[in-house]
């Protein structure tokens, strides 16, 4: 599983990862203001301060031990799960070293 906070303010909602960003806004049938009041009173705790949550999200898996480090080169050559400097060259060495030992604790 992999997971990505929540933070709830004022005016918007969105994940801390920058790629899945959700837009709270109110339909454009009712003011802004009343939306804000609205969202301030519903996601703001009593001293002020935003809610954070937690959003845990199956990312699914490899359908056969052949396929575990594909899945993991994928996995951590996509930049919208795991942002990584030198992406491209450090997901395929990352996954290959990590293979083996996944392989073991599967079987």
């Amino acid at each position: 599983m992999v997971g990505w906070i929540l933070n709830l303010s004022r005016q918007r909602c969105y994940l801390s990862n920058e790629v899945f960003r959700i837009g709270c806004r109110y339909s454009s049938l009712h003011s802004f203001e009343k939306y804000d009041t609205y969202n301030k009173r519903k996601y703001s705790s009593l001293s002020g301060k935003v809610k954070t949550g937690i959003l845990m999200m199956n990312m699914g898996g490899p359908s056969s031990l052949d396929e575990v480090e594909d899945f993991l080169t994928r996995l951590f050559t996509d930049k919208d799960i795991i942002p990584l400097p030198m992406q491209s060259m450090l997901g395929p060495i990352i996954a290959k070293r990590r293979s083996p030992g996944i392989v073991k604790k599967i079987q």
